[in-house]
């Protein structure tokens, strides 16, 4: 069956319970390739309809007896049903079903131990040797070529094996290219897989993506957990119950995979999946690490702590503390946001303790670090394309803290097997509620392109009409506006993300979650390129300063955001034009960005007696910065705050004034932020003056008295109210 995915549009169960997990130990081993003179069967073909298979390609026949009782992963079996596509099902039998689209037909075909992408007609549990597109060139099977199976040995040491002989790899094939054995083993329960090579040769007709299998075991249940995939098809090979592992190359002859029964772990947590916001991502835009953390062992586990730590172009390290993982259950688990301050490859890593199977204990991934570019393609080869029979729309979310200008869209097509077709392309914010109700779906629209665009092979890069300016999480959709599917690029992710990518069309009533769909492993081929010089890092709302005395000034500035800000350095000049830093203030948002005015303050107590200028140097975590506007503060007061009696002050507060003249005056008392507490009006005497003051309504905390005399001279001191 030809593999190029037409998005089955049906609900399906959460990926993260497993229903059932799967204990078996594995080993790889060498040795001999022994054909069987068996009981050769007679396939069914497992679709009818449309997309009609054929007996000898997507085939199969049930309930094989096994002549001893099986026992496999803690469950009795005596019979078993074949698919021709290289593995077998215990239990349930197959069933053959109508297929009106390639999506409902491909899955028997498609290695699937995870159970992501298989609709519920394929009984589990499964044994797959070699799960994939598999043909028999010679119809129905022969005497020389097709499905046979046998028993050898004495009880109770007998060995039931099924022989997949002369396989073709791919439904183009036109000769065996490969032999496969399943052995199940009497007492033991021991699984064996054992390989040969055939004449014919791999050929790959599947539109646009690379022969791939799956060899392994799975449970009665689907998800993390419940199934072991095989790395690769060498004699070097490794297991994981996280993650199933696409192949690639057939096995050498002679080469064996072993699986023993085991006793459940009672203590095994694991790396299933690490996620980097983006494959590309933008420096100085802060970045969400996410994890998936399973627990796969037969205890509850609390206090769980998971470290994330990246190495490369940035470095960063952040702890979580998971406090309860249930048995067979997973997470996903945010790690504190971090900025990339430097260019090029971070890499990933997220780790959790030893217990009693390391072998999952670490996850890892890899990020590119631009100037512009987010971008969820790691290939320009795509894993294949998509596309519906109806229209649609595609959208992919961008995570997007700061404010941005986007100037291209970036689009992967994998073929043009239906010719160039029509699309649009659209922005929108993330405002919306999905089909399930979920928030965070494609809300408002931003911009759209004016007229149709026509879809070419490979990477598109479309001009933005305008510069588009986005703040917050925002969407790049992709619309189908006919029939014909448009062969949108994708990869293959898997889990994949939640609330990250989303389709709508008239099956869908909304935008629905891809990850919530019947194959949830779809990762579009959309990037985007921001006008890098177009970020707002700082917004500045206020600047300003006043005298406290002839040696010390008081600065304050306000800001409406922020975005990847280290702080601010503090610079002073006496003539405003060479400017020397005389201290550094830090940003007091969290990892240097938030959408919420922020207050700051310093006093500096070494200014000169006569005039000083001073400007703030904003620093961002990508190396630039920013310089503000300049204040110029004089001491030109002809009266002079002697001092606060007491400071810090409880109930009352006494105000000394020295001044050679009578003066009017008005003095305001301020909190750090400016906010206005008391006033009052009062005389100036020619002397020394003591003004009282009663502040039992001041809250305890910092504040600013500025007295402002009729001539126009100011003083301002600090005091604390206790």
């Amino acid at each position: 069956m030809k593999r190029k995915f037409y998005l089955l549009l049906l609900s399906c169960a959460l990926l993260f319970t497993a229903k059932a997990q799967i204990f078996y130990s594995f080993k790889d081993s060498t040795g001999t390739y022994t054909p069987i003179t068996g009981t050769y069967v007679t396939t069914k073909a497992l679709t009818t309809g449309t997309y009609a298979s054929q007996p000898y390609d997507d085939g199969y026949v049930n309930g094989v007896k096994i002549p001893f009782t099986f026992t496999y992963n803690g469950i009795a079996y005596t019979t078993v049903n074949i698919c021709t596509n290289g593995f077998v099902s215990l239990g349930t039998a197959f069933t053959s079903v109508a297929a009106t689209s390639q999506a409902a037909a491909v899955y028997y075909s498609s290695g699937d131990l995870t159970g992501t992408q298989a609709i519920d007609t394929i009984p589990r549990p499964i044994i797959a040797p070699f799960w994939t597109d598999l043909i028999f060139t010679a119809a129905k099977g022969s005497a020389t070529q097709g499905i046979s199976y046998t028993t050898t040995g004495t009880t109770p040491n007998r060995v039931f094996t099924i022989q997949w002989h002369k396989a073709g790899w791919d439904a183009g094939a036109t000769a065996g290219c490969m032999d496969i054995q399943l052995k199940i083993f009497e007492t033991t329960n021991v699984i064996q897989f054992v390989y040969s090579r055939e004449a014919g040769s791999i050929i790959n007709s599947n539109g646009g993506g690379a022969n791939s299998a799956s060899i392994g075991l799975t449970a009665l249940g689907y998800g993390i957990g419940s199934f072991i995939s095989v790395s690769d098809s060498t004699n070097n090979a490794t297991i994981s119950k996280l993650t199933e592992s696409s192949i690639s190359g057939r096995p050498n002859a002679g080469q064996y995979y072993i699986f023993t029964p085991m006793t459940p772990l009672t203590n095994d947590a694991g790396i299933t999946k690490v996620y980097a916001t983006s494959v590309v991502s933008t420096i100085a835009d802060p970045q969400n690490i996410t994890a998936i953390v399973t627990n796969g062992g037969a205890a509850d586990i609390t206090n769980l702590s998971v470290t994330l730590n990246v190495t490369g172009a940035n470095t960063f390290t952040d702890v979580q503390t998971i406090p309860t993982l249930s048995a067979g259950k997973s997470v996903y688990l945010a790690f504190n946001t971090f900025s990339s301050t430097v260019k090029g490859t971070n890499n990933i890593s997220v780790t959790v303790p030893a217990d009693q199977d390391n072998t999952n204990n670490a996850g890892s991934t890899s990020q590119i670090v631009t100037m512009g570019t987010i971008n969820y393609m790691s290939s320009l080869t795509p894993y294949g394309p998509i596309g519906q029979t109806s229209v649609s729309d595609f959208a992919a979310k961008f995570t997007n803290p700061n404010t941005h200008k986007v100037n291209t869209i970036l689009l992967n097509f994998a073929d043009t097997a239906n010719g160039s077709q029509p699309f649009t392309l659209s922005i929108w914010d993330a405002t919306g509620t999905d089909a399930n109700s979920q928030a965070g779906a494609p809300g408002n629209i931003i911009w759209s392109s004016s007229q149709p665009l026509a879809t070419m092979p490979g990477l598109m890069s479309v001009k933005t009409d305008s510069s588009i300016s986005v703040t917050g999480d925002f969407f790049v959709m992709a619309s189908q506006p006919d029939t014909i599917p448009f062969e949108l690029g994708y990869e293959n992710e898997n889990p994949l993300r939640y609330s990250t990518f989303y389709i709508q069309n008239s099956n869908t009533n909304g935008f629905l979650d891809i990850a919530q769909t019947t194959i949830p492993f779809i990762k579009y081929d959309i990037g985007v390129q921001f006008d890098s010089s177009s970020t707002t890092p700082v917004s500045l709302l206020k600047f300003s300063g006043s005298k406290v005395n002839s040696t010390s000034s008081l600065l304050r500035w306000t800001t409406s955001t922020e975005s990847n800000n280290l702080g601010f350095d503090i610079q002073r000049s006496s003539d405003g034009v060479k400017f020397t830093t005389i201290g550094s203030v830090n940003s007091k948002a969290l990892n240097g960005n938030s959408n919420n005015s922020l207050d700051y303050t310093y006093l500096d107590n070494s200014a000169s007696a006569s005039v000083n200028y001073y400007r703030l140097n904003q620093k961002s975590k990508n190396g630039t910065n920013k310089l503000s506007g300049i204040v110029a503060l004089r001491d030109n007061s002809l009266f002079k705050i002697a001092a606060i009696y007491p400071n810090p002050v409880q109930s009352n507060m006494s105000l000394g004034i020295n001044s050679p003249v009578a003066l009017k005056a008005t003095s305001v008392i301020t909190d750090m932020t400016g906010k206005i507490m008391l006033t009052r009006n009062f005389d100036i005497y020619a002397g020394d003056n003591l003004i009282n003051y009663d502040v039992n309504t001041l809250k305890a905390g910092s504040y600013v008295i500025k007295v402002t005399a009729a001539d126009g001279s100011t003083q301002t001191q600090l005091f604390e109210k206790q």
